[in-house]
């Protein structure tokens, strides 16, 4: 197990410099790296913003169900889900996009999060009825 000083005391007798204390580093291991990553917008845009903004069409319960739905089934170590920014279909959203396919969902809602989670992230299948339009994505 390697070792670290961290900060020096120089000693002005010697010349030298001594550790201030010392940390043991722990091995690492890697983080799991995830099968699907799923991105949620929670961008709020101001008030009366002329695309609207994901914040104003309820992204937060998205999120929130998707995290719920991943601690439930305990699915933390194979899927991954991040709040972002800005994903572009703000007048569709709620928007959330399913890597590595690329997939854009647009008008996601609370109750829609359990048939994505079991049809496309667990089953490999896009749920089509709240894919994005090829317009917007």
């Amino acid at each position: 197990m390697p070792n670290i000083a961290v900060g020096l005391k120089p000693d002005l007798r010697t010349g030298q410099n001594h550790p201030l204390f010392i940390l043991q580093l722990e091995p690492r291991t890697p983080m799991p790296r995830p099968a699907k990553h799923v991105f949620v917008c929670t961008q709020q845009q101001p008030p009366h913003h002329p695309r609207g903004s994901c914040v104003q069409q309820g992204c937060g319960e998205v999120f929130d169900a998707f995290l719920a739905e991943l601690q439930g089934r305990n699915l933390f170590g194979s899927l991954q889900v991040t709040a972002t920014g800005c994903l572009g279909p703000c007048t569709a959203g709620p928007s959330v996009l399913v890597y590595p396919e690329g997939v854009m969902y647009g008008g996601v809602r609370k109750a829609d999060v359990a048939e994505i989670l079991e049809q496309h992230l667990l089953g490999g299948e896009p749920v089509e009825r709240l894919q994005a339009s090829p317009e917007l994505w």
